[in-house]
């Protein structure tokens, strides 16, 4: 990457960022009053959820936990459970690892990788304090809701969905994620009216 991609992706950032001013300032004013901050980012594929977290984290130096790390094992995916509205994720895990042990100052768990459909061998640790960040879809599932101070939802529009999908992955990628994915994202917006439940949509 030369000098001037590298400028234009920095003030492509920036211009993406400033549109959650409100958000930094809640979480502010939160972190002067609470000891720890959960912040919980939900919304459409290709959304700019992992931007927006990533970019908390560096402003913060905070640490993120990814829904992707809770993908259903193959295992799992039987014809049954894909089919439950919210339930093409591993939220069992997810509970067990995360939130049954949200009183802690470190937590630690495991991380499925996606392309070998498998765990890694070693475990992945993040800090609570001052604040956490969960970002993903199905971060709001209702199962689990409770954790959170502050919720996010981001949507996108068809097109700038599925380009943006296309533009990190390929053509065949983009035809599973709208015969397979979205539609499952889609139900579970549906059915638990996810950007409803939330402090901010963006």
């Amino acid at each position: 990457m030369n000098e001037t991609q590298k400028k234009d992706m920095i003030n492509k950032t920036k211009e993406e960022i400033s549109r959650f001013l409100d958000l930094f300032l809640k979480i502010e004013e939160y972190l002067e009053k609470k000891d720890r901050v959960i912040v919980g980012i939900d919304g459409n594929s290709a959304s700019g959820k992992t931007t927006l977290a990533n970019a908390l984290k560096d402003i913060y130096g905070v640490d993120v936990i990814h829904m992707d790390d809770f993908f259903l094992p193959k295992d799992l995916r039987s014809e049954k459970r894909l089919n439950e509205i919210g339930g093409n994720i591993h939220y069992e895990r997810f509970i067990d690892e995360i939130v049954n042990n949200m009183d802690q100052e470190k937590l630690e768990y495991r991380k499925f990788d996606c392309s070998k459909m498998d765990y890694i061998e070693d475990k992945i640790t993040a800090l609570t304090k001052p604040m956490l960040i969960i970002e993903g879809v199905y971060s709001l599932h209702p199962k689990y809701t409770q954790i959170y101070d502050l919720k996010v939802f981001l949507s996108s529009q068809d097109e700038d969905q599925k380009s943006r999908i296309l533009e990190r992955s390929n053509h065949e990628k983009l035809d599973r994620y709208i015969k397979e994915w979205l539609p499952l994202e889609e139900s579970y917006f549906k059915e638990f009216e996810i950007n409803k439940t939330c402090d901010f949509i963006f």
